[in-house]
Parts: C-alpha cells; sequence; structure tokens
C-alpha cells in the first residue's frame, strides 16, 4: 500500500453557521491602535463594553492579552498591498469562555471558542484584508493570559484558498522543484508511524530520517537509540497533513518537503525517492533546476 502524501495550501473550511453581532460591537467605546510590529502584548479594557483595534501588517505574530475583558478586533493584511491570502489561528493554551470570530459582511462567523473544541481555525481574506474578533465579554475572564498566534500565506487573486482539492491533490514536478528549493524543510526519510489527530484536524506523521537536507528549525533530530552491542542515534521528526485529505502509510522512502505555520511542521510535497529522480533527470536536462537539487 502506498503513501498518498497531499500538498498543502489549505485547510477545512470553517463552519457555516451565522450568529449576529454582540451588542457590545454595537455601544462600545472604540479605540484603535496601530502596530508597527507584528505582535501584541496588553491587558484587559476597564470599560466592559470597550472594543480595541489592532493593525498588522504582518504574515506571522503573536497577540497575548492578559487579564481579557472586553472585544479585540484585530485586522489582518500582508504589508501595504493588497495581496489575497489565507489566514489561521492558533489559541496557546486554555481558552475558557473567550470567543474567536470571523468578520463577513457584518456578521460573525465562529472560528475558535470552547464549544467546538478548536485550538487551529483558518479562514479566507477579502479583498486582501481580514478582521477578527476576540471577545471575551464584559466581565473578566477565567482565563489569566490569552495567547493566539496568527499566520498569513498569501495566494493569487481569485484563488480559492480553502478548497480542499486544491490543498490535497498532489504536487506537480514543478511544483516539487519549487518546493525542494524553498522549503523550512527537506529530508529523505520513511514513515515509522501515523496517527488521526480528529481535535486538530490533522494527519500526524513520525518520519524516520535517513537524510535532513535542510531545516530552519528543529524539526528533526536525533534521538539516542540502544541496541545490543552498541548505542547509536537515529533523526526522528514529527510532520502534519491535513486530516482531511486522507493520508495513509506506506512502504518505502520519499522525500519530504514542507513549512513551519504556527510552529508545526506541514507537509509540501512528498514524492517518492525514485519519483524525485526522474524529477531531478529531466530538471537537469532541461534546465529548469532553480537550485542543488541533489540528494
Amino acid at each position: 500500500m502506498s503513501v498518498k502524501i497531499p500538498r498543502i495550501k489549505r485547510l477545512i473550511p470553517f463552519q457555516v453557521s451565522i450568529f449576529r453581532l454582540p451588542k457590545a460591537l454595537y455601544d462600545c467605546l472604540l479605540t484603535s491602535q496601530v502596530s508597527d510590529t507584528c505582535n501584541w502584548f496588553g491587558s484587559g479594557s476597564k470599560i466592559g463594553n470597550e472594543v480595541r483595534s489592532l493593525y498588522f501588517k504582518c504574515s506571522q505574530g503573536t497577540i497575548a492579552w492578559r487579564r481579557p475583558k472586553g472585544t479585540i478586533r484585530v485586522h489582518l493584511k500582508i504589508g501595504n498591498g493588497s495581496k489575497d491570502f489565507k489566514g489561521c489561528l492558533k489559541v496557546i493554551g486554555p481558552i475558557g469562555n473567550i470567543q474567536i470570530f470571523l468578520e463577513s459582511s457584518k456578521k460573525l462567523l465562529p472560528l475558535i471558542n470552547k464549544e467546538n473544541g478548536r485550538k487551529i481555525h483558518c479562514f479566507a481574506s477579502n479583498s486582501g484584508s481580514a478582521a477578527v474578533y476576540i471577545e471575551a465579554g464584559p466581565t473578566q475572564s477565567s482565563v489569566s493570559t490569552l495567547n493566539v498566534q496568527y499566520d498569513l500565506q498569501a495566494v493569487r487573486r481569485g484563488f480559492n484558498s480553502l478548497d480542499l482539492w486544491e490543498e490535497c491533490r498532489p504536487c506537480s514536478p514543478e511544483e516539487t522543484l519549487m518546493a525542494f528549493c524553498s522549503s523550512d524543510f527537506v529530508a529523505a526519510g520513511t514513515i515509522s508511524a501515523m496517527a488521526q489527530n480528529t481535535d486538530e484536524d490533522r494527519t500526524e506523521l513520525t518520519i524516520r530520517s535517513t537524510r535532513v537536507l535542510r531545516q530552519v528549525s528543529q524539526v528533526f533530530t536525533k534521538k539516542q537509540k540502544r541496541e545490543i552491542d552498541s548505542h547509536s542515534e537515529v533523526t526522528y521528526g514529527a510532520l502534519n497533513v491535513p486530516l482531511a485529505c486522507g493520508a495513509t502509510e506506506g512502504p518505502g522512502e520519499f522525500i519530504f518537503m514542507g513549512h513551519l505555520r504556527l510552529g508545526e511542521a506541514r507537509v509540501v510535497c512528498a514524492p517518492r525517492i525514485e519519483e524525485w529522480a526522474v524529477i531531478v533527470d529531466k530538471a537537469k536536462f532541461e534546465g529548469t533546476a532553480q537550485c542543488n537539487v541533489e540528494l
């Protein structure tokens, strides 16, 4: 049985149930803050129905809200342009009674809350921007500090960034070459374990690596393996693919390529070693390789 590893471009669409705008958003005192950085660290409002507005122009960042109270409206975009993007939010730690919504046509779409149990959720921008509401309510939240990470990935105009087929389809040879040259990690190895994490909507892969060609962070690390006569080191890595893509475990060696998103290593392309050899031979013959593609 062969493994089927998808190209990662999108995650599961958010639920389509629509909430009304909370009353606090209409009778509040609105304050604004333009952030020159990618992160914000602040405390809850002294006025329970206040809405504080934050503006970010970064592709990644963190919000740390101490003693949450009131509402924060987070406006997201990439730089000063109008590039469309897929945005993802990840809550680190407990969320308590805090709710996170996506603004859409003067409605709020629920993204993350205690009831749905999700700590990560993704959404598509509208005309190059998106607004997210983090609502703690007028009284002091039971959470001492709410930590939220955001990650924005640019997509071409009109591209449905939440389309499961686009996210899960295999990489073309051209996309595989591009992924090899631009990924945060590239490693050859075999799948030693696979687990379905339904709470986080992902399939978790444990990779035993034979060669680590590149990594910007410690995705793959060496661990001691005790043998009968000696001690040796084995390199392992933990990678993720969307649960909906239906990745299956299979024998053989693969080249795993991907990016770090919200602190997790996500697979972009994973051709078999034999498939990669064919792609490389063709790229060398045609002169289309954009970097050194030797293993």
